[in-house]
């Protein structure tokens, strides 16, 4: 197989994780829904007579002077200072977690029945889809898809950074054209959305449009569906012209083992006789196995474990399952370069916890398999029936490289009556000496169940469906935010918050205080009085002054930073590089398209109220 490894850091996200995504939401967009109630709530009976933005919108200005307005204020508030008290003073969070929930859940109710009431009751989707279609012919007339013209350079010139190998022939396509349709496409969305609406305000062209029979947030829908179409329809036709283009560059060899979508069956990875060890490498997104104390005829050996649970029904079909494999090879010595390390596979029907009796099992099955060597004839089928397990012995596995392992299906029938529970150990030949003295480093991805393979085409446009998302997220921050800013800054705006996005890991560490150094105010004393990063700080007073200023800053880090999207998870162009289906269930619709809307509606409510808020009448 001529497949690299395909390395995925970040698990996508799963059905039972929804819910408690959904609380977690609750809780950094409810606690930014509170700023603003209280804020406006503040400024409204301070200055009564005052405009104060948002409550100049009918329903915020009937809360504001009803009399449960302040009982209602204040129980948010109380709330959280509950949950704040219920983190400091208690060892567990629990409490503390429900109650952000509970003032959260109610903030954003509060901030949601007005946007929610005009979408019910006064907005009209003609008019939206009257307002759409003005967009698109704006973007037409102004020569907006001429922007895409700039493929034809990458149709013509991509072929220079393309490696004539097989083995990376449609990995490179792939790459080049994602990256490609990416920045174009993200720069063009956020340009749209941007100087749409401050454009109108400068051409005074919008008030010939707010005297008509319309609401302004349909304003705002309008303009944002409208140029989503444009950019879904261009993006549909450079998605058609990119899957000719590779299709017509990749060479034949290249198009059989390359051309492909892999629906593997992952399980979960372990480690028997070590907890998977160091070798120094900055990345540890793999642990290694060693060889070097097993010798041979003795000593102990290090697996490399896989647990595969529920395992669906394998025994039928034609030839043998495939099991699927990538590992990397650390050298502990020079040996021989070119060849690989030999590994033992060992598939058990059913979990094996004790290292004992499974090499006991082992022992039984390898001496009934060399009889049946002896008399001339090996039945796999009549050994997994006995011992219901298969082992394959002097497997030469090479560096960074997929490769494969048939299975017999009589196996699987095995596994069927283990409730499908699948387990394979992996460890390296102990009496193979250049093999024993290196290590192989293995992660939970590195090995799988081959399932099918599916086309190749509709993985590369499931992987476009993803970029799709997140130009789709770009537009509605651009619009959003041109409802109150200028196209300029709306621009930078748009594009800050996706680049935010794109390291949005890295903050979150920051402010979960995962990276040496603590918070600000620790930060700027270490580096004042030039102590080391690593170096534990002295106790005392104002040390503590300045952990719990660090403890309350971060906190609210904590609320703003989750509110920003890891974009990273729309970039599924791994997948199809490295030949692996994309799959719609748990990738594109749990994964992609619900963060999605968990960020899109914080951004439509807030485009809602400053475009309510707005006085059009007025230009400046």
């Amino acid at each position: 197989m001529l497949f690299a490894a395909f390395v995925l850091e970040k698990e996508p996200m799963r059905w039972v994780d929804v819910p408690v995504g959904f609380l977690l939401w609750l809780q950094n967009a409810g606690f930014l829904a509170a700023l603003t109630v209280v804020l406006v709530y503040l400024v409204h009976k301070s200055r009564p007579k005052a405009q104060t933005g948002l409550s100049t919108i009918g329903p915020i200005r009937a809360f504001l002077n009803s009399p449960i307005s302040a009982l209602v204020v204040f129980g948010i508030v109380g709330l959280y200072a509950a949950a704040g008290a219920a983190f400091l003073l208690l060892s567990r969070s629990n409490l503390g977690n429900w109650l952000l929930v509970a003032a959260g859940g109610l903030s954003l109710l509060l901030v949601l029945i007005p946007p929610l009431h005009a979408l019910l009751f006064r907005i009209r989707w003609g008019r939206v889809w009257a307002m759409a279609r003005l967009s698109q012919k704006e973007a037409i007339r102004n020569r907006v898809f001429l922007v895409f013209m700039a493929f034809a350079l990458i149709f013509l010139f991509a072929d220079w950074f393309v490696g004539g190998k097989p083995a990376d022939q449609v990995r490179n396509y792939v790459r080049v054209l994602y990256w490609s349709i990416s920045p174009i496409f993200l720069l063009t969305a956020a340009l749209l959305g941007a100087f749409s609406i401050p454009n109108d305000i400068k051409n005074q062209s919008i008030h010939t449009i707010v005297t008509k029979p319309i609401e302004k947030f349909e304003v705002v829908l309008g303009r944002f569906l409208g140029y989503a179409v444009v950019l879904t329809v261009s993006l549909m036709v450079i998605a058609g012209l990119s899957l000719v283009y590779v299709a017509r560059g990749v060479s034949e060899e290249a198009r059989r083992e390359s051309l492909k979508a892999r629906v593997p069956v992952y399980g979960a990875s372990t480690f028997f006789r070590t907890k998977g060890e160091s070798v120094g490498r900055e990345w540890e997104y793999r642990k290694y196995i060693s060889g070097i104390g097993a010798e041979a005829g003795g000593g102990t050996v290090q697996y490399a474990a896989w647990r595969f649970a529920d395992l669906a029904d394998l025994s039928q079909g034609p030839g043998n399952a495939l099991l699927e494999y990538s590992f990397d090879i650390f050298r502990l010595t020079k040996g021989d370069q070119d060849r690989g390390v030999y590994c033992v596979f060992t598939l058990f029907a059913g979990f094996e916890d004790e290292v004992e009796s499974m090499e006991r099992k082992i022992d039984a099955y390898v001496a009934d398999r060399n009889k049946m060597r002896a008399a001339g004839k090996v039945d796999e089928a009549e050994l997994i029936a006995k011992h219901g397990m298969y082992q394959k012995g002097d497997e030469e596995v090479s560096d960074y490289v997929t490769q494969r392992l048939e299975v017999p299906r009589a196996l699987f029938a095995e596994v069927a009556k283990k409730e499908g529970n699948l387990q394979v150990m992996v460890n390296i030949d102990r009496f193979n000496v250049g093999s024993r003295q290196q290590m192989l480093g293995v992660a939970n991805r590195d090995l799988y169940v081959l399932e099918s393979e599916r086309s190749f085409y509709v993985n590369f446009l499931k992987g476009i469906v993803g970029l799709w998302m997140s130009f789709m997220l770009t537009l509605a921050v651009a619009v959003a935010c041109s409802t109150r800013l200028s196209g300029v800054i709306s621009f930078l705006c748009a594009i800050f918050y996706y680049f935010a996005g794109m390291v949005s890991d890295y903050i979150l560490r920051l402010a979960e205080q995962r990276e040496a150094g603590g918070g600000p105010a620790e930060a700027a004393f270490r580096l004042f009085t030039r102590s080391s990063v690593g170096a534990p700080l002295q106790e005392s007073p104002g040390t503590s002054v300045l952990q719990g200023f660090d403890a309350a800053y971060l906190w609210v880090l904590r609320r703003i930073v989750n509110l920003v999207p890891d974009v990273n998870r729309f970039d599924l162009s791994s997948y199809v590089a490295n030949g692996f289906d994309i799959a719609w269930n748990r990738v594109l619709l749990v994964d992609n398209l619900i963060p999605l809307l968990g960020y899109l509606i914080p951004w439509g409510v807030l485009a809602y109220y400053l475009m309510n808020s707005r006085e059009i009448a007025n230009p400046t």
